[in-house]
This record gives structure tokens, sequence and C-alpha cells, in this order.
């Protein structure tokens, strides 16, 4: 994008790849090349719904009400700059998390190597 147009019709160069046209100097890789791909398990023991002192970790569920929040917990395990994806209820949601979080129920996370 440039200037909120989309970058071949600004002048941008495109190349032909495998995958179709990309603009010059983009590669194509394989997702799990550039990234660690996990998925989040079970509700953590240390939980609330409100945000507290010490549960001030962000949950993150499958789910698009409040972005899929689910509570806050005193750990997390995923780093910010995570990407999640609902792989059930609203199969496909995806959020960019910036801060560090919990994930529950199957979430997937993928998280920049």
């Amino acid at each position: 994008m440039k200037d909120g147009k989309p970058y071949k019709s600004t002048g941008g160069e495109m190349v032909e790849s495998e995958m179709g046209w990309l603009p010059k100097g983009w590669i194509v890789k394989r997702i799990g090349k550039i990234s660690d791909i996990k998925a989040g398990g079970y509700k953590p023991q240390i939980y609330s719904e409100i945000k507290t002192e010490i549960c001030s970790v962000p949950i993150y569920s499958n789910g698009i009400v409040n972005e899929g929040l689910f509570g806050y917990t005193d750990n997390a395990n995923y780093p910010k700059n995570s990407i999640t994806v609902s792989a059930r209820g609203t199969i496909g949601y995806c959020e960019l998390r910036n801060q560090p979080f919990e994930a529950i129920v199957r979430l997937i996370v993928i998280m920049p190597q």
C-alpha cells in the first residue's frame, strides 16, 4: 500500500511467483519457516474475569466478542506481536496481539521467530 492505494496501482513493480504476482523483492516461504505455531490449552488455574493487580495478563479464546478476551491470569505464555487465529467457533477470526498473553481452547497462535 502506498497512500492507501494498492502497491501495483501506485507504480510498484510486480513479479510472477509460484503464488501469483507479488511485489518485487518479496519471497515465498512456508509460514512454519518464519514463525512458530502452537495452540492454546486449558484455562489457567489462576484466573479472574476482571483485570486485577495479580491477574493482569489477558487470556484469549476463540471468538470475536471483545476480540476473544476471556479473562485475565498472572502468567503469559505467548509473546507480543503474535497473531491468533480462531480454530473453533468463529473459524478464521484473526487478531494481532500487541502485548504478552495466554491462549486457551486450542486458539491457534502464530509467533514470529
